[in-house]
């Protein structure tokens, strides 16, 4: 609570603005990871409305993470001149008048209470914490520093929301009595098997990290929650004991109201609407492609009344139509400022929070705001993990560290990615004792927790911790690789990462290095001049016409390649194909791009066969070479013996999910010119980054040239799978399987 020297609450909004009066206030952002972007474009946009106002403009002055390096590159990609490495010193050296605190959910109490002790007004993230006491904490540190405390319930000004709310308190559906949410959403983690995030490491954090957005909305027009009924369903297990709940539905009570909330996470269709029913009307809105349907009660009969609803529902989706692509065109085009409905709903709360700091008026989502949807969220995830608390969870084996080499020892790097699990199960099979290194030891799958495993905490870019994970082992096979958004990004994640382990491999004297590169770093297409792709055959010479991707590991595979000759790095190079399997990601973008899950636009006719190899099948040459006498200096390709066309890939995916799966033929050429008038757009306006689409990078994706693979046979015993049906078991079937999930109502 505020001590007795704490500041008059009542008189803060009135301070908070006498101090910025006739000045800039000074933004600092804590935390520098995606969502920090959205937060700088939003607050840019803000200023330059509040400056064509007459307002003071709003100086985006410094970044701050804890990751300092992060904060530098943060700062220069949008301007920023100054970054700091720790919030004691932004306040110390900084002195900024307000903190978006961007951090993930579980630390925003802490991060945030000693910036509000400080006297700092503070925009949280949602949720404002996890709990009432953290919540009631913050609050109580406001008070004390004389700061006020908001948070970003950018939901609350989604363009649709906000109508429906105008049209609710202009009175034009009586007393509301009922609404409904749908949140049914893919979950992009999730589908990817990256279960590393903050919300999977326990059952309620999925609520507080996507629930805050529906939930707020509920708040905003109801008040706050007093009774929640809830039922679960969807259970998935993850590594460690810790369970995952992708369903939930909540039957919730409000002072005088009632509401229904359906939370579904990782779902194929996306949906998410509001329904609110009141006493003399009914307003649906559509929060994903911006329909809105008012319905109230006329003097017509009922036939004319019917008639007139549907004749102005009609009309209104007919604008919403207009309203989405003019939405998207002319804002590209840069005829129209920005207008998705994310965004805009960002730009209100940001522009919210700091019109109040300048005016002194009340909180557009106060810290008080930010209780009750914490306290919601609450009584939403309390049955789930009572009930969870009591049930026994599936254990995993446990995670054992590394201590001292042992004979044999094979190092992996990118253990935990999908062609490092299959590696480490196959060595483990052989007998072979295994060390990996996890940046986060604790979502190391059941697959890699054996007697025989043993792991190093940290990543290839900490020095001490890839001489840790390398030095006393006998061979070294690394995996891992990074991305970006530029060819720098790449150039620094791939490239610089490969010669730093082969140096490191160097130092330690390691037998044997074994590189996993890609089919990609070859030209795959029309007029390659080779009949096959053999183990001799150089890589593209034209990189500079491909991919970041492929352009990197033609880099890596030429570096690791000259330290082999002028230094004797011990180099085994490896170029798998199209990898399927067990873990995998079945919608392969060697296939085609997916606009949608359920529709694949093909790379030309998709009638030639695709060099498809199952993972397990990589695993086994890549630990067959561990021993093969004539490995060193080998460079192997490893393609399967049953090559699938694209049709017919996608053909067995939709007989397995029973879903109405699509390929669509398209003509390189087509797909050139749809990328040529995309980059065209982007010219016209100046967006960065925005390369040359190469015909070379899109007709490799075509693969028509044959891939030999003898030389891996030859040298490595290696017999990849040439059984049709097992192939469809292990390469599709597997992968589509959802082996960690049950269904039933858990609640």
């Amino acid at each position: 609570m505020p001590t007795a020297t704490a500041p008059d609450p009542s008189t803060l909004p009135a301070r908070a603005a006498s101090a910025l009066r006739g000045r800039a206030t000074r933004v600092a952002f804590v935390g520098a990871g995606y969502i920090a972007d959205v937060h700088v474009a939003a607050l840019r946009a803000v200023a330059r409305e509040l400056a064509a106002g007459g307002s003071p403009a709003i100086d985006l002055f410094a970044a701050c993470d804890v990751d300092r390096a992060k904060a530098e590159r943060f700062a220069r990609k949008h301007g920023i001149g100054t970054a700091f490495g720790s919030v004691d010193q932004l306040l110390a050296e900084g002195r900024p008048d307000a903190v978006h605190v961007i951090v993930p959910p579980h630390l925003h109490a802490r991060v945030a209470e000693p910036i509000l002790r400080a006297g700092v007004h503070v925009l949280l993230e949602k949720p404002m914490a996890l709990s009432t006491e953290e919540s009631q904490r913050l609050l109580a540190a406001a008070a004390e520093g004389g700061a006020r405390l908001g948070v970003n319930h950018n939901f609350t000004y989604h363009p649709q929301f906000a109508r429906l709310l105008r049209d609710v308190e202009a009175g034009k559906i009586g007393r509301v009595q009922h609404v409904v949410s749908v949140q049914n959403n893919p979950l992009r983690q999730l589908a990817a098997g990256d279960v590393g995030h903050w919300m999977f490491e326990h059952p309620r954090n999925i609520v507080f990290e996507q629930g805050p957005h529906p939930i707020s909305q509920l708040v905003r027009l109801l008040g706050p929650v007093r009774t929640a009924r809830v039922a679960t369903d969807g259970k998935y297990h993850f590594p460690g004991g810790r369970v995952f709940l992708d369903s939930w539905f909540a039957t919730l009570g409000f002072e005088n109201a009632t509401a229904q909330l359906f939370l579904a996470f990782g779902r194929d269709f996306p949906e998410s609407w509001v329904y609110v029913v009141g006493t003399d009307g009914a307003i649906r809105a559509d929060l994903l492609h911006g329909g809105y349907s008012l319905h109230e009660k006329t003097r017509w009969p009922d036939f004319y009344e019917s008639t007139l609803t549907n004749w102005r529902d009609g009309k209104g989706a007919l604008r919403a139509a207009f309203g989405a692509f003019g939405g998207y065109v002319f804002p590209l085009l840069k005829l129209a400022s920005r207008r998705d409905p994310f965004f805009v709903g960002m730009k209100g709360s940001l522009a919210g929070f700091h019109q109040s700091l300048r005016d002194g008026s009340r909180l557009p989502v106060s810290g008080e705001d930010g209780l009750a949807v914490v306290q919601a969220c609450e009584r939403v995830t309390a049955p789930a993990v009572e009930t969870l608390a009591r049930s026994a969870a599936p254990t995993s084996p446990a995670i054992l560290e590394y201590s001292e080499p042992r004979t044999g020892e094979v190092t992996v790097l990118g253990a935990t990615g999908f062609i490092g699990g299959h590696v480490v199960e196959r060595l483990i099979a052989a007998g072979r004792p295994v060390r990996i290194l996890a940046r986060n030891p604790s979502v190391i799958g059941a697959h890699l927790r054996h007697p025989k495993v043993r792991f190093v905490k940290g990543n290839s870019s900490d020095e001490a911790a890839l001489s840790r994970a390398i030095e006393g082992a006998e061979q070294v096979v690394h995996l891992a690789w990074g991305g970006g958004d530029s060819f720098a990004d790449f150039q620094r994640n791939i490239v610089e990462a490969d010669e730093r382990v082969a140096q490191m491999c160097l130092r330690h004297g390691v037998k044997r290095f074994h590189y996993t590169s890609t089919i990609a770093v070859l030209y795959l297409g029309p007029g390659a001049g080779y009949a096959s792709v053999e183990e001799q055959t150089p890589v593209d010479r034209n990189p500079e016409k491909r991919s970041h991707y492929a352009r990197a590991k033609i880099e890596s595979e030429r570096r690791l390649q000259e330290l082999a000759k002028s230094k004797g790095l011990p180099l085994v190079l490896f170029r798998p194909a199209v990898v399927v399997g067990e873990r995998g990601r079945p919608f392969h973008s060697a296939v085609g791009t997916f606009p949608r899950d359920a529709h694949c636009l093909g790379w030309g006719s998709g009638t030639n066969p695709l060099p498809f190899v199952l993972a397990e099948d990589v695993a086994d040459a890549i630990v067959r070479a561990l021993d093969a006498p004539t490995a060193v200096g080998g460079v192997f390709n490893l393609v399967g013996d049953v090559r699938l066309t694209a049709r017919e890939y996608m053909a067995e995916m939709a007989k397995h999910t029973q879903r109405p799966l699509v390929y669509h033929p398209t003509p390189l050429w087509l797909t050139q010119i749809c990328d040529l008038f995309k980059w065209g757009v982007k010219v016209v306006i100046r967006k960065p980054e925005n390369a040359f689409p190469s015909w070379r990078d899109l007709a490799t994706r075509s693969m028509v040239v044959p891939i030999d693979c003898s030389a891996a046979k030859r040298k490595l015993g290696w017999a990849p799978c040439a059984d049709r049906a097992r192939f469809i078991e292990r390469g599709i079937a597997a992968a589509l399987a959802p082996t960690m999930r049950s269904r039933g109502g858990d609640l």
